[in-house]
């Protein structure tokens, strides 16, 4: 049941992403995570999850779900990056994504026009 929870809301996340960033993004399976969104940039690998905090989480009793962000230096900038990496957890509100915006407004460009149709735009 829990899965189809997280899968629910990491389709939403997933959605939002592919609306708002000129990226391509792929739901991935990783480790820990069986709903997982996988963004590759230039440098950087992205990962971005959803989980459910159990009783020796931080975040346990303050939210239902977090969002777990993740980034690494890809294999081709390794070893010019010596290696950098790290991430955070952050409360998931369905309403509410400027933890999303402001994680990945280190990689990425957020969209300024959104397309209806092949003759559309509408300025943001």
């Amino acid at each position: 049941m829990e899965s189809n929870i997280e899968t629910e809301k990491i389709s939403y996340l997933f959605k939002y992403i592919n609306d708002n960033y000129d990226v391509y993004a792929e739901i991935k399976p990783r480790f820990l995570y069986e709903n997982n969104i996988y963004i590759k940039t230039e440098k950087y690998d992205l990962n971005i999850s959803i989980g459910k905090p159990d009783e020796k989480h931080y975040l346990f009793g303050k939210c239902d779900y977090y969002i777990s962000f993740d980034y690494k230096a890809n294999k081709k900038y390794r070893s010019e990056l010596c290696w950098h990496g790290g991430g955070s957890h952050e409360s998931y509100n369905e309403k509410d994504f400027s933890n999303v915006d402001k994680f990945l407004s280190k990689w990425l460009v957020k969209k300024d026009t959104k397309q209806f149709t092949i003759f559309d735009y509408e300025k943001e």
